[in-house]
């Protein structure tokens, strides 16, 4: 039985964004920790584990809010 994934992924590369963000959480009056949304590019090395590992899955669905938050390194 195969089976798909979907990841939501969001980095603060966009600065579109990240300005976004950064007002809605003022507007919320939470706290902003841009901390949360550093990217250690280990999600380049996710997906080649579960293409090495996970035979199962079919398909990977990358969700992202705009072509800006696409890694560089992803083929597309």
């Amino acid at each position: 039985m195969d089976i798909d994934i979907v990841i939501p992924y969001v980095t603060l590369d966009d600065p579109v964004w990240f300005d976004t963000l950064a007002h809605a959480c003022n507007q919320e009056h939470e706290e902003f920790s841009p901390e949360r949304y550093r990217s250690f590019d280990t999600l380049m090395y996710w997906f080649r584990g579960v293409s090495k590992m996970m035979p199962w899955v079919r398909k990977i669905h990358l969700l992202v809010s705009s072509k800006s938050q696409v890694p560089d390194w992803l083929k597309k």
